[in-house]
């Protein structure tokens, strides 16, 4: 079933031609708090027919009261931390994770910006919550010699989340992170190679080159300083923060992981031919 736009009759086809209506309830899961709304862009200048009722079949002037109100769209979006009081090792980092309710139609990027961190600690941002999508991730990292951050340097952290909407561009601030601590030497630290084992340069991220429906190869290194056991870095979620259409291929029934004993692995990233590659940014895996 599709809608025909407004003009010309569609061609017979043998079936029945029936009304669509555009409906919604009242339902809390949906986002709405227990009231109703409908999204609706008519799709031609007329006569449109609002009509309020109860789904079972209950009404009547004297016992039931609805306050309709019909208005353009405000397409509006929140943006909620979650990793807040982050205790990060020096020499290794933390995952934050950005997510997004988006409300009445509004569908475009977000960037996630981070400003003010205490001396030794760094993130990588800005990161975007892609057109369409709810999450974003992102790591804050401590130098080996990053000092314990205290009240003051904390509260001078900016996190801001901003994006266009249709009133002009919108930088919402969300707070800080809360209380910055220095973890426990870690006991593992890993970083990302190139396929030919090529290491990231000293001043910017490690880049790789991909296109649309392509596979690529890379390898992760971990360096072992008092963890023996299998490193495992997750099953479908283990491509952290990829564009939306990338992910990590040929992971098996146990996920991408390193076994005891060893150091290195080989790992694939494919690019979906749906892959949209406008925009793609440096992420962390």
């Amino acid at each position: 079933v599709r809608l025909w736009p407004p003009g010309p009759p569609p061609p017979p086809k043998g079936r029945r031609f029936s009304r669509q209506n555009w409906e919604n309830d009242a339902a809390p899961a949906r986002g709405a708090g227990g009231v109703p709304r409908l999204v609706f862009t008519p799709p031609a200048t007329g006569d449109h027919l609002v009509r309020v009722g109860d789904t079972r079949g209950f009404g009547g002037a004297t016992n039931f009261t609805y306050r309709l109100e019909v208005r353009p769209a405000q397409p509006d979006f929140q943006v909620a931390i979650e990793g807040l009081n982050p205790k990060v090792s020096p020499g290794s980092g933390r995952e934050l994770r950005f997510v997004a309710t988006r409300r009445e139609g509004f569908d475009g990027p977000i960037r996630i910006d981070l400003a003010n961190l205490p001396p030794g600690f760094t993130a990588s941002t800005p990161v975007e919550i892609e057109a369409g999508q709810r999450v974003a991730l992102a790591t804050l990292h401590a130098d080996a010699a990053a000092a314990e951050p205290d009240d003051a340097a904390d509260a001078v952290v900016a996190v801001t989340a901003t994006a266009a909407l249709p009133g002009g561009e919108v930088a919402r601030p969300l707070g800080t992170l809360g209380n910055l601590q220095l973890g426990a030497p870690p006991r593992l630290t890993v970083e990302i190679l190139a396929a030919d084992g090529t290491a990231a340069p000293p001043d910017r991220p490690l880049e790789f080159a991909i296109r649309p429906g392509e596979t690529i190869t890379a390898r992760v290194r971990a360096t072992r300083h008092e963890f023996k056991d299998r490193i495992e870095f997750g099953n479908e979620d283990s491509g952290r923060n990829l564009p939306h259409g990338l992910y990590v291929d040929n992971i098996g029934l146990n996920g991408l992981l390193i076994v005891e004993g060893q150091t290195e692995r080989e790992f694939f990233i494919t690019a979906a031919p749906v892959a949209d590659a406008q925009g793609w940014q440096l992420v962390s895996i």
